[in-house]
């Protein structure tokens, strides 16, 4: 099992349609079941590799209600399982807007990867601690952030770059520590992510929803980072990187961007109570499985993503692809 493959399983990430339901279900008894099938494969856990860099977080100070009672939960429940919480993005940054979703990123023991009965109770609370995230956002499309504590002394920022754990405050456990950064593995994420949103462009198949529309909001506002980190191999977050990026291309053909990060700044979060409630218990289901409780996509966002917007938006990946390539064969 690898790092992914562990965050898919943690954040109670299933197959099939039944496993979707047992974890509904009886989500306790399918992690201690999961938990004896698991190996994570840690190679040299004990052994630091690459440049070693300090960090020192900020404390996380906001009192956001959903964020304290996530904290309680976790600090209750598995206060020794992991080494620190880590909120990261707007929330973090106190730049909260109807747009804005619960990034978290925790740091587990490597004891509890080893011990199946500990694995299986890490599991079933982080899993249980998602409410916390729909809560605050029901339509987040994305789950915790989870590392090992291995992963530090072979820090790949290909999974977390390291300009977004720096930037991350701390809401639970500990402040201080090193990482070590041997690789930067920036090549061909761009093009994978440019690959899908060009097929979702045209195939027509622009979600009408409001939880798929955001995910494809999200995902091409992800551009401009993976651009800088693969035309200059070097770390940027997100937040800095659309003024960055925006320098390498025309006003006319960055302006797509600059339209869909309108939309992110006007975003409402007007999804009813009942609906919010539905969207967080059915989480385990799959994202195209459960949008439609989301509510109907403004009209004028999806007509304009199906036709010139998209076409805009097929224009820019085009130009930060050719301009990407060129940089790697200089």
């Amino acid at each position: 099992m690898n790092l992914r493959e562990l965050n898919k399983f943690l954040n109670g990430g299933v197959n099939s349609f039944i496993d979707a339901l047992y974890i509904l279900a009886l989500p306790k008894l399918w992690f201690r079941l999961k938990s004896t099938q698991i190996y994570y494969n840690q190679e040299n856990p004990e052994t630091s590799k690459g440049s070693a860099i300090e960090l020192t977080q900020s404390l996380f100070q906001n009192n956001t209600p959903t964020v304290v009672e996530l904290k309680h939960y976790l600090e209750k429940n598995i206060p020794d399982h992991y080494t620190s919480v880590l909120v990261h993005g707007s929330v973090a940054s106190n730049e909260i807007i109807g747009y804005s979703d619960l990034d978290l990123i925790i740091i587990i023991k490597d004891s509890v990867l080893k011990n199946p009965k500990l694995l299986s109770k890490t599991g079933y609370h982080l899993y249980r601690s998602r409410r916390f995230l729909h809560k605050f956002d029901p339509l987040q499309h994305h789950g915790l952030f989870i590392i090992p504590e291995s992963f530090l002394r072979d820090f790949d920022t290909g999974f977390i770059p390291v300009s977004l754990l720096a930037e991350a405050k701390v809401l639970s456990g500990e402040k201080s520590f090193t990482i070590n950064v041997s690789t930067y593995p920036y090549r061909g994420r761009l093009e994978v992510v440019t690959q899908h949103l060009r097929k979702i462009i045209q195939q027509h198949r622009i979600p009408n929803n409001k939880y798929g529309l955001k995910a494809v909001l999200s995902e091409f506002m992800l551009l401009p980072a993976l651009y800088i980190q693969e035309r200059y191999k070097t770390d940027i977050s997100k937040k800095d990187s659309f003024l960055e990026a925006s320098k390498d291309f025309s006003e006319t053909d960055y302006a797509i961007m600059n339209e869909i990060s309108a939309i992110r700044l006007n975003w409402k979060k007007d999804i009813p109570l009942l609906r919010s409630k539905l969207l967080c218990l059915l989480r385990a289901l799959p994202g195209g499985k459960i949008g439609f409780l989301s509510g109907k996509a403004n009209k004028d966002i999806v007509n304009g993503l199906k036709g010139v917007q998209g076409q805009k938006m097929i224009r820019l990946m085009d130009v930060m692809l050719e301009k990407a390539h060129k940089a790697d064969k200089k």
